[in-house]
Formats: structure tokens, C-alpha cells, sequence
């Protein structure tokens, strides 16, 4: 039987918390800036279609979304 790995909900849980701490990895890093920009964001939940990133377009006068967005921006270049 395969099972999935990471946590898995318990019969009487209806929650869990989501453990990044041993992910150092780049690719986990990105999927968690994705989550934690969606938490941000408010519009975008995870079953949005979306990247996770636009989500925060909506939403351009919070001046906490700017900076986000000039940090996404600044992190693009880097990687370029």
C-alpha cells in the first residue's frame, strides 16, 4: 500500500500544522513562499488555480502586498 508522505490527518484531527523546517531545499522553499504569500494575500486559496503570486495583483494599495511584490520582483532578477 503506497502512502503518502508527509503528516497525515488523524481520525479525530481537523487540522495539522504544516512543518517546513526541514526543507532547506530550494524547490520547498518556493512551495512555501507560495503558501505563506496566499495566507498573505487573503484572496488566494490553495485550490486557486493561480501560482499563488497573483492572488496579491488584486490588492495593490495594501502597502504590505507592495513590498512583498518588490520582493518577489528583486528575488526574479536574482535568479535570472
Amino acid at each position: 500500500i503506497l502512502q503518502p508522505d508527509g503528516p497525515q490527518l488523524l481520525p479525530h484531527q481537523t487540522e495539522f500544522i504544516l512543518d517546513f523546517s526541514s526543507m532547506n531545499d530550494d524547490k520547498y522553499r518556493r512551495i512555501r513562499n507560495i503558501i505563506k504569500f496566499n495566507l498573505i494575500g487573503g484572496g488566494g486559496s490553495i485550490n486557486d488555480e493561480s501560482d499563488g503570486y497573483s492572488s496579491l495583483s488584486s490588492n495593490n494599495s495594501d502597502p504590505l502586498s507592495q513590498r512583498i511584490e518588490k520582493a518577489l520582483k528583486l528575488r526574479q532578477r536574482k535568479e535570472q
